[in-house]
C-alpha cells in the first residue's frame, strides 16, 4: 500500500477543520499531511502508558481469577465454561461496525465504551468484599461471577474494534513492534507494585474478602488508564469510504484478502492450541494437582512481569527489523518450551519455569500478528477486516479453554501438555507456508 495511505482526506478536514489547526497547517496543507516523528512519539507515549496503567490493573485481576475458581469449588470443566463464554462478544462484535463508522476520531468511541466493560470488574470486586457480610454462599458467588463474568465479556465485544482502529491510526508499521513489546514490558514493570500489594492481600486478608479487593484495584487502574486515549494524535478515518457495515462491499473486502484470511486461520490456531494452556491450565495444574498456595498467584505475576521487562525491548526491535511475518512462525517453536518444563518436572519449579517461558511466547506472538492485523487492511476497511478477525478470536477464545479444560479432565493434565507440545512443533511450519504470500516490507502497509 502506498504511503498516502496516511494522508488525511480533504473532505474530513473541512468538516473538521479543528484536525488542520492542531497542527498549524490550513485545510489543503492538511489534507497531504503524514503522521511526523513527533506525532509518532507522542503517540507512542500515550498508548504505551495507557497499556501499562491498563496492565497493571489486569495484574490484579489474573492473580484473583484463578486461584478464585478453585476456591469456590468450579471443576475444569466449568472453568473452560465460564472462560467460553467469551462467545457473548459476538454480539458487540456484531453491533460495533455500525457504532464505529459514527467516529471518525475513534478516541471517542474508545473511552465510553470501557466504562461498562471495567465497571463490571468493580461490581464483582463488591460482590466479593461483602460476600461474608450478607452471608453469601460459595454455590451463589459462583453463580453470580459466573454471570458478570458473561457480562463482561459481551461488553468486552465492543471495546477491540474501536482499540485497534485507534491504535492502526495512531501508529504507523515502522514503530509496531516496538508500540507492543514496550507495552507489555512497561506494563509489566508498573504492575510489580500492584502485584507485590496483591500478594499482601492474599496473604493477610481473609478470602473471598481479599479476592474482591483485587478487583477492585482492577477496576480503578483500568478506568483511570483510558483517560489517556483522549491525547492521542490520532489520523481521522477516512469513514465515507468505508463500505457499509455488514454490506456485500463489506464482505467482498475481507473475502478479496487471502493474505488477511490466512493471518487469522494462524491466529484460531495459536489461540485454540496455546492460550488457553499457557495462560489458565498450567496455572491451574499447580493449584489442583500440585497444590500450590493461593498466594504464589502473586509469584507467577512477579514471575511473568520480570520476563516480560527482560524481554520486551530486544523482541520489539527484533520484530520490527525482521519484519513480522518472518519472524511469527518461530513462535510456537517457544509454546513447545513453555510447556516442557511442567511435562520433565511435576513440581512448582516446572510451573515457575514454564510461566516465565510463557510469557516470552505472549509478547513475540503478540508483537508480529498485531503488527500484521493492523497494517494488512486499508484505513477504510479496519473496521470489516477487524471485525471478522474479532469473530474469529471470540470463536477461538470460547472453544480453546472448553475443549482443553475437557481435556484435562478427562485424559488428565499430563497428558494434555503433551499434546499441545506436539501440536506447537506442527504449528511452525504450517504457519510458515500460510504466511508465505504476505509481503516482508514496511511500506506496503498501511
Amino acid at each position: 500500500m502506498a504511503s498516502d495511505q496516511y494522508k488525511v482526506p480533504t473532505v474530513l478536514l473541512e468538516k473538521h477543520p479543528e484536525v488542520a489547526c492542531a497542527t498549524g497547517d490550513t485545510v489543503a496543507e492538511a489534507s497531504h499531511r503524514t503522521l511526523s516523528d513527533a506525532d509518532i512519539r507522542h503517540n507512542m507515549k500515550v498508548i504505551i502508558m495507557l497499556d501499562a496503567i491498563f496492565t497493571t490493573g489486569v495484574a490484579d485481576l489474573v492473580m484473583a481469577t484463578t486461584p478464585l475458581w478453585v476456591l469456590l469449588g468450579a471443576s475444569s470443566t466449568r472453568i473452560g465454561f465460564i472462560n467460553s463464554l467469551s462467545i457473548l462478544a459476538l454480539v458487540g462484535v456484531f453491533l460495533s461496525p455500525f457504532i464505529s463508522v459514527r467516529f471518525r476520531f475513534k478516541k471517542w468511541y474508545l473511552f465510553f465504551i470501557h466504562v461498562p466493560y471495567i465497571g463490571t470488574w468493580g461490581i464483582m470486586g463488591l460482590a466479593l468484599v461483602f460476600a461474608r457480610h450478607f452471608d453469601l454462599s460459595n454455590a451463589w458467588l459462583l453463580a453470580f461471577l459466573t454471570a458478570m463474568t458473561g457480562a463482561n465479556f459481551f461488553t468486552g465485544g465492543f471495546v477491540t474494534l474501536p482499540h485497534q482502529e485507534y491504535t492502526a491510526a495512531c501508529i504507523p508499521m515502522s514503530h509496531r513492534g516496538r508500540y507492543s513489546a514496550y507495552s507489555q514490558g512497561i506494563g509489566s514493570l508498573t504492575s510489580i507494585g500492584s502485584t507485590m500489594l496483591g500478594g499482601w492481600i492474599l496473604l493477610r486478608v481473609a478470602k473471598p474478602m481479599a479476592f474482591g479487593y483485587l478487583y477492585l484495584l482492577t477496576w480503578f487502574f483500568c478506568q483511570a488508564g483510558y483517560v489517556m486515549a483522549l491525547f492521542g494524535r490520532e489520523r481521522p478515518t477516512p469513514v465515507e469510504n468505508a463500505p457499509r457495515p455488514w454490506s456485500r462491499g463489506m464482505l467482498v473486502a475481507v473475502w478479496q484478502d487471502k493474505p488477511f484470511l490466512k493471518l487469522m486461520l494462524v491466529n484460531a490456531g495459536f489461540m485454540i492450541l496455546f492460550w488457553p494452556i499457557i495462560n489458565v491450565y498450567i496455572g491451574n495444574y499447580g493449584y489442583k494437582e500440585l497444590k500450590m498456595a493461593p498466594a504464589l498467584a502473586a509469584v507467577l505475576m512477579m514471575i511473568t512481569s520480570a520476563a516480560r521487562i527482560a524481554t520486551s525491548g530486544p523482541i520489539g526491535h527484533l520484530t520490527d527489523r525482521l519484519h513480522p511475518k518472518r519472524i511469527l512462525p518461530y513462535w510456537p517453536l517457544v509454546a513447545f518450551l513453555s510447556i516442557v518444563p511442567v511435562l520433565i518436572l511435576r513440581n512448582e519449579i516446572g510451573v515457575f519455569i514454564s510461566t516465565a517461558i510463557g510469557a516470552v511466547f505472549f509478547i513475540g506472538q503478540g508483537c508480529a500478528f498485531l503488527a500484521l492485523i493492523y497494517g494488512l487492511p486499508r484505513p477504510e476497511d479496519r473496521a470489516g477486516h477487524y471485525t471478522f478477525q474479532l469473530i474469529q478470536s471470540y470463536v477461538s477464545g470460547s472453544i480453546g479453554p472448553l475443549l482443553m479444560g475437557r481435556l484435562c479432565d478427562v485424559l488428565s493434565f499430563q497428558v494434555t501438555f503433551a499434546i499441545i507440545a506436539i501440536a506447537a512443533l506442527v504449528m511452525c511450519p504450517i504457519t510458515r507456508y500460510l504466511l508465505s504470500g504476505i509481503s516482508a516490507k514496511a511500506q506496503d502497509y498501511a
